[in-house]
């Protein structure tokens, strides 16, 4: 079972996001199952 603490995305993915629709609708479930998992992530308050 995966149990990160914290996860970096490469901003590589987040710069193809911008023009691809695809990431955008998958970027945020992503960021989801993360939290989910109990990792952290740059977007945590």
């Amino acid at each position: 079972m995966l149990s990160p603490e914290y996860l970096k995305l490469d901003g590589g993915i987040i710069q193809q996001a911008v023009v691809n629709s695809r990431l955008q609708r998958i970027l945020p479930k992503l960021v989801e199952i993360i939290r989910d998992l109990g990792a952290e992530d740059d977007t945590s308050e």
